[in-house]
């Protein structure tokens, strides 16, 4: 039977699905001298990318960040909506009432929306080319917008939307640090 020092001087030759699954089963055991060995030992890939990759990267995170964070602020503004036309005005949670959490969703959807507008122009980008990639979702963002432009002119004092935007930079920055 060959030792583990054996066994270890054919690291080299490993596949990359044998490689993986020994890595994995180190990590499963806590073994982190054994699977940094693995990952040392590995035959080493070069790959190159263009000097956008890493911007490019950042606005599809910050992207995927911003839709769901939309869509799912959306979708407690329609099921809100649906509630408050029973009585909005009772107060179901410490004292605030559905009302009250149908203002919240809708001053949070459009900082959601006022904050990815304002970092894209930022950087010169056109949010809704951004926003293609998700294909019939935007349509739901819009009826949403529109709706709450058209129920509130002003719309409502968008208290967060510096703290929004600044989190949506910051995002980009730590993708951009994932690639320097």
């Amino acid at each position: 039977m060959a030792t583990i020092d054996q066994i270890k001087r054919h690291y080299d030759k490993l596949s990359s699905r044998e490689r993986f699954a020994l890595m994995v089963s180190a990590g499963a055991r806590g073994d982190q001298a054994e699977r940094m060995l693995l990952s040392d030992t590995a035959p080493q890939l070069v790959f190159q990318f263009p000097h956008t990759i890493g911007l490019a990267d950042a606005f599809d995170s910050l992207t995927t960040f911003h839709m769901i964070q939309q869509l799912g602020t959306a979708s407690s503004f329609w099921m809100l909506i649906r509630w408050a036309e029973v009585d909005q005005d009772e107060p179901v949670y410490e004292g605030h009432t559905l009302g009250d959490a149908l203002e919240l969703a809708g001053r949070r959807f459009l900082e959601g929306l006022e904050a990815y507008r304002a970092v894209c122009q930022e950087w010169d980008v056109d949010p809704e080319t951004m926003q293609g990639m998700y294909g019939d979702y935007d349509h739901v963002l819009a009826i949403t917008e529109f709706v709450l432009r058209a129920v509130d002119e002003d719309g409502p004092i968008l208290t967060d939307l510096e703290s929004t935007i600044e989190a949506y930079k910051n995002l980009i920055d730590r993708e951009l640090q994932k690639w320097k």
